[in-house]
């Protein structure tokens, strides 16, 4: 297993980019980490075909690997519920306006991961707050903001870092031990 950190945004970009259309990065990370809060046992192939649409097998070795780490990585740290999970969006040095873009688009993953994969699931009233707010944030305007915006971005981010681990121990509590009901 390959370690991968955050800064490595850029290259899991480029991985991305090579074979999904109209998705970025940030967005990749959204749908699995969706799909993860609903099914920690998913195997890395459908997360893959998810994002690929089905067309995995031209997927040059360096980004499959990029990408299988970060499978991983984000698996291990929402099984773990230690507050260690992350976001994959752009680092600090991107203007705010391109991280904001980013967040919007993690988000749309995040809906998109956990609707395709939660048919049937029952979601307790905070659980519902919480993915109603992840709605909100996915609609952020990232051309009205400024860099007074800063605040309110970091804010938001360590929002959906412990929105995302209570929803993933509401879908799984037994992996997290906690539950929001």
């Amino acid at each position: 297993m390959s370690t991968l950190a955050l800064s490595d945004y850029e290259d899991l970009d480029a991985a991305v980019g090579a074979g999904a259309v109209f998705m970025d990065a940030a967005q990749c990370h959204g749908i699995l980490s969706g799909m993860l809060c609903v099914n920690s046992r998913l195997p890395v192939e459908e997360w893959l075909h998810e994002i690929f649409d089905y067309k995995i097998n031209g997927l040059a070795e360096r980004n499959r690997s990029l990408l299988v780490a970060l499978f991983e990585r984000t698996r291990s740290e929402l099984d773990a519920f230690d507050f260690t999970f992350d976001l994959l969006l752009p680092d600090e040095d991107a203007p705010l306006s391109e991280r904001a873009a980013a967040l919007s688009g993690w988000c749309k993953g995040f809906l998109h991961g956990m609707g395709a994969w939660s048919e049937g699931t029952v979601c307790s009233e905070d659980g519902k707050e919480i993915l109603k707010d992840i709605y909100q944030i996915a609609e952020l305007d990232a051309d009205d903001l400024s860099e007074e915006d800063e605040a309110a971005f970091a804010e938001l981010s360590e929002f959906l870092r412990v929105g995302v681990q209570l929803l993933r121990t509401e879908f799984q509590p037994q992996a997290g031990g906690n539950s929001l009901h």
